[in-house]
């Protein structure tokens, strides 16, 4: 894909930040979107989001009323002190099996989280566990080949190799990773569509990262995150 294709790296996959929630928690009217994530009033209940920012911060942009495309550059005061809206009802998880463990026990209803997970974990909860794309983020694994590489050309064609369409769709198949290959987008698997966040249907409902973005404010935004959990 384009926004990932860059002059010093390229997207290997793709993955998404989503809304999942527990179904029992909410059987009559499930979350919808960020607004409804930031609603404490009428979504009861602890909610969890990616200790290092990304995600949840585009996620209390949007809840804030940014337009999707227009997401960037983000308001770092005003994402931090829109997720302080959230008191002790906000957790933060450290790793995929983190949040997984922490929706099945109940000790979050909600959470924004990689989709690959949340895929997985509907699936085996058979339904338990819902999530959507509208409103996610899609970001890409890149990968960047260091200056004065001492393997010569052999990660150039490991690049090369994981771009063929064939890899991409066999990465889906087996991980929940989207392609970022256009022609693994084209050629996936109709089965495959619902949790691939590159789909036409799936990517119109999303904001794409801006990588360029987090690489000039992360520490910033980090630091300023960190002083207000402590602070909560």
């Amino acid at each position: 894909m384009a926004p990932f294709a860059l002059e010093h790296a390229i997207a290997g996959y793709t993955y998404s930040f989503v809304l999942a929630y527990n179904t029992a928690a909410y059987p009559t009217n499930p979350p919808r979107g960020w607004k409804d994530f930031f609603d404490r009033r009428n979504f009861r209940g602890r909610r969890a989001v990616w200790r290092w920012m990304i995600g949840g911060f585009e996620a209390a942009a949007m809840a804030s009323g940014a337009p999707r495309d227009k997401l960037y550059p983000l308001d770092i005061e005003g994402a931090v002190a829109k997720l302080s809206t959230l008191g002790d009802d906000l957790v933060v998880w450290e790793s995929g099996d983190h949040v997984r463990q922490m929706l099945l026990d109940g000790t979050i209803n909600m959470a924004c989280m990689w989709h690959s997970r949340a895929a997985q974990l509907g699936a085996e909860s058979e339904g338990e566990i819902a999530w959507t794309f509208d409103g996610g983020l899609l970001c890409p694994g890149m990968w960047v080949v260091p200056k004065k590489n001492p393997g010569g050309n052999a990660a150039f064609d490991l690049l090369a190799a994981m771009q063929q369409p064939k890899r991409q769709l066999d990465l889906t198949r087996l991980r929940g990773l989207g392609p970022s290959n256009p022609a693994a987008t084209a050629a996936m698997p109709e089965n495959l569509r619902p949790i691939d966040p590159t789909q036409p249907q799936n990517l119109a409902l999303q904001a794409i990262i801006s990588s360029n973005w987090w690489a000039e404010n992360y520490d910033k935004a980090r630091l300023k995150f960190q002083d207000q959990l402590e602070r909560l």
